[in-house]
């Protein structure tokens, strides 16, 4: 009980570093976003993402064992006692601060790609999808650092490891220009890693496909162009109209569209209003006290908090709030961005 207490407590310690060290090297990229800070960025969170998740597995493969303990403890302890149900919640608040922990880094890995992707809500949507898979620990993610590696050294390229991130889900790798063209359509890329033998071990030798979907005339089919010739690549990039192929490709066909669609005018920039930022942070500050809030900083704008806890929030605090959106004029159906 002492030992795993110990435990518990030096890794909600580990933890806490993790995430302050994480606020530097998140600034760090904001402020000057080069390949060299990147791939910095990207190695510390994938060994941290391999440590955590392999130590995630390991506690999850105890937990099968853990009854028989429990059961003997109840019977060394005749019957029951106090510290069994102790023992117990401190058995799930350790797995929960694993978990936590993992999330942490991928949003880490959130931050990297919101940086790269201007902060612009239109260039991230279409390339967003939920990841909740762990990382692959064989060949796939040495394909996928070998090509990130290689690009960086150019210095001609920014490439993003999605599966670092909880919010790209389109592709293996996110391409951007390491200039101040980084502002142009980003180019996805799907990789497929084979081992061209038994085993995989230092020098194997490992087959890469690369599939990619691009649109002609645009300036991701000239990033897409200037990738493949710099790195001397072979893909297959499907142009002009749907793939017929793996559902990852039509996937990356389907997004890749929007995003042209979306970013194809010119972008008007607006000057933050500083009063809608004051609104939305009282409104966060009461939604965290009360469950849920709202404020109309000027007509026909609403911003509407509702506190979560685990994914959970409280409904009925949800649709009071709703309702009283209603009596002001605003529709049922609110579009809303989930932080």
């Amino acid at each position: 009980m002492k030992g795993l207490g110990r435990q518990y407590w030096r890794l909600r310690d580990e933890r806490h570093k993790a995430a302050i060290l994480a606020c530097r090297l998140a600034d760090a990229f904001n402020s000057s976003a080069t390949p060299e800070l990147l791939d910095k960025a990207q190695h510390a969170i994938r060994a941290g993402l391999l440590d955590i998740e392999n130590r995630l597995r390991s506690w999850r493969n105890r937990n099968q064992r853990r009854p028989r303990k429990i059961k003997a403890l109840r019977i060394r302890a005749g019957g029951g006692s106090s510290l069994i149900g102790d023992h117990i919640a401190l058995c799930g608040a350790h797995e929960e601060s694993l978990e936590e922990f993992r999330q942490l880094l991928r949003q880490c890995g959130d931050a990297l790609a919101w940086t790269l992707l201007s902060f612009d809500p239109r260039r991230i949507f279409p390339l967003y999808g939920t990841r909740t898979h762990h990382l692959n620990t064989g060949v796939g993610i040495a394909a996928a650092t070998h090509v990130i590696i290689e690009a960086h050294k150019t210095g001609k390229f920014l490439v993003l490891d999605n599966d670092l991130t909880r919010c790209i889900g389109i592709g293996d790798l996110t391409i951007f220009r390491a200039d101040a063209r980084r502002q142009e359509l980003p180019y996805s890329l799907e990789l497929k890693a084979r081992l061209q033998g038994v085993e995989f071990i230092a020098g194997a030798e490992v087959s890469v496909d690369f599939g990619g979907t691009v649109f002609e005339n645009s300036s991701q089919a000239q990033l897409h162009a200037d990738f493949v010739q710099v790195l001397g690549l072979k893909i297959g990039a499907e142009e002009g109209s749907s793939p017929q192929s793996t559902p990852q490709l039509v996937e990356m066909y389907n997004r890749a569209h929007l995003l042209v669609e979306v970013l194809g005018g010119q972008r008007e920039n607006l000057s933050a209003n500083t009063e809608h930022w004051r609104s939305l942070t009282n409104v966060l500050n009461r939604a965290m006290q009360s469950d849920a809030a709202y404020d109309i900083p000027e007509p026909g704008i609403a911003i509407m908090a509702v506190r979560t806890l685990k994914g959970d929030h409280s409904p009925r605090a949800m649709t009071s709030v709703m309702r009283r959106l209603q009596s002001e004029g605003f529709p049922a159906g609110l579009p809303s961005l989930t932080l």
